[in-house]
C-alpha cells in the first residue's frame, strides 16, 4: 500500500548476494529501502525491531538510515531493512530442496502471512477465515504436495483452536504454537498500538517442528498512535487506551481472541509483561525513542 504514496519504497537487488550491512547481518542479494512515508517520524518500524530485541524476539528486521540520491536527486530519508525471506539472519529456518525427490522432507520450513491483501499464493482458512500467504516456498518453486501439506496443516490448526477441547494441555491448541514468540509477538502488537499488528502477521513452520513461531515484527508505520480509522461502537478512537485486539483491523486477531478465552493463555502474557516492566522495559523504549530522534 505504501507504493501508492508519494514517497516511493524501493527494493534492491544486487547481482551476487552481499553482506550490505557487514557482520551479524544477512548475506543475500535483495534488501528494502523503507520510505516510512505514512511516519512523520520515521522511527516507527526501527523502533519496533528494537523492541523485538529486548523481547527477545528471533529474525528481528534491520535498521539502518541513510539518506538516498537516485539519479542526481535527493529523495529523502530511508531505512535499510531485510527483505522477510528465508534466509540465515533474516528468517532462519530450513531450506526446502529444490526440486523436490522422493526423500525431500515437507514438513518446513515455511513461512506465511496472515494478509489481509490476499496477495500472492493465499489461500483462506475455513473456520475463522482468515487469509494466509504462503510467501516461502516461494511461487516459482512450491509445487502441489508442499500446498497441500501447509494448508491442511493450518486446516487442522483451526480446527483444534475452534474445538471445544481448544484449551486443554494435551488435545488443544497449545500443542501447535511456540508460547515464547507467540507472547512476546502479542506485547509487542499491544505495546506498540499496532492496528495492522494482524491484519498482517508473519508467522513460519520450522521442519520436523510441529510448533507455528510468531514473526518477524513488520509493518509498524502506523502503530504508536498513528491511526484515527479505526470503528468502535462509540464511533471513530485512537488506538492509545484500546486493546489491539479489540478494535484493530481483522485477520490473525480472530486466532488471538479465542487463545484469549484461554487462561493459560492470560497469564503467560501477564507474566511475562510484568517481567519486561521489571527488567525496564519502559526506559528502554524511550531511550531508543530519544536516541533514534537525535539520529
Amino acid at each position: 500500500s505504501t507504493g501508492n504514496l508519494a514517497k516511493k519504497p524501493y527494493k534492491i537487488k544486487f547481482n551476487q548476494k552481499e553482506k550490505f550491512l557487514g557482520k551479524g547481518y544477512a548475506k543475500a542479494k535483495k534488501w528494502t529501502l523503507m520510505a516510512n512515508a505514512g511516519d512523520k517520524t520515521l522511527m516507527r518500524n526501527a523502533i519496533t525491531s528494537l523492541m523485538g530485541d529486548f523481547l527477545g524476539l528471533k529474525n528481528n528486521p534491520a535498521r539502518k538510515f541513510v539518506d538516498v540520491t537516485l539519479n542526481g536527486t535527493y529523495i529523502g530519508n530511508y531505512q535499510i531493512s531485510d527483505q522477510v525471506e528465508v534466509r540465515a539472519h533474516r528468517v532462519n529456518i530450513a531450506e526446502q530442496d529444490y526440486p523436490l525427490t522422493e526423500e525431500s522432507d515437507i514438513t518446513g520450513g515455511y513461512l506465511l502471512e496472515v494478509d489481509g491483501f490476499r496477495d500472492g499464493n493465499c489461500f483462506t482458512t475455513s473456520f475463522y477465515q482468515v487469509p494466509i500467504r504462503i510467501h516461502y516456498p516461494d511461487d516459482e518453486e512450491i509445487v502441489a504436495s508442499q500446498n497441500s501439506y501447509i494448508r491442511q496443516y493450518m486446516r487442522d490448526f483451526e480446527r483444534v483452536l475452534s474445538g471445544d477441547d481448544f484449551a486443554d494441555v494435551d488435545k488443544g491448541y497449545r500443542k501447535w504454537v511456540d508460547a515464547t514468540s507467540l507472547v512476546n509477538w502479542f506485547i509487542a502488537t499491544e505495546v506498540s498500538g499496532n492496528v495492522d499488528g494482524y491484519f498482517s502477521t508473519y508467522f513460519y513452520k520450522d521442519q520436523q517442528d510441529s510448533l507455528l513461531y510468531w514473526g518477524p515484527l513488520w509493518d509498524y508505520d502506523i502503530a504508536y498512535n498513528n491511526d484515527y480509522r479505526v470503528q468502535t461502537e462509540q464511533g471513530l478512537t485512537s488506538s492509545v487506551r484500546s486493546l489491539m485486539v479489540d478494535i484493530a483491523y481483522s485477520g490473525s486477531r480472530e486466532w488471538v481472541r479465542r487463545m484469549w478465552e484461554d487462561e493459560w493463555f492470560q497469564k503467560k502474557v501477564y507474566v511475562r509483561y510484568r517481567q519486561l516492566l521489571d527488567a525496564g522495559l519502559v526506559d528502554y523504549m524511550h531511550h531508543k525513542v530519544d536516541s533514534l530522534a537525535d539520529l
